[in-house]
């Protein structure tokens, strides 16, 4: 995945924990938009982590799992963790180029439209 078939079209920081931001990435073809990929940095690695729905239960209520979090499930996933690391890398590379300062703690909201 390269920067040509990929664009952040949105990135809103947000410090908390592990989580630096949120992006929505552009896939060019087929121009696929997904919304709320969380950007993360720990321990000297960054990833980015797709968008999950909470796990219900036959009433609707959410599940929790054994640390008393709420489950998700994936809703978007990759067929491999090479495709998967080429997407991190590559949304985390057009965040650091628009904006150096992301991994910093200062918060900003910032449209990375015509990327």
């Amino acid at each position: 995945m390269t920067g040509d078939s990929l664009r952040v079209v949105q990135w809103q920081r947000d410090r908390r924990n592990s989580r630096v931001g949120y992006a929505t990435v552009r896939c060019d073809p087929p121009g696929l938009l997904v919304q709320r990929v969380v950007v993360q940095e720990s321990h000297g690695m960054r990833w980015v982590t797709l968008p999950a729905a909470p796990v219900l239960d036959s009433n609707g209520q959410p599940l929790r799992d054994e640390r008393g979090k709420i489950a998700h499930v994936a809703v978007v996933t990759f067929p491999d963790k090479a495709d998967r690391d080429a997407f991190a890398d590559a949304v985390i590379a057009v965040v650091r180029r628009h904006s150096p300062e992301a991994f910093d703690d200062a918060d900003a909201a910032l449209p990375l439209e015509g990327l």
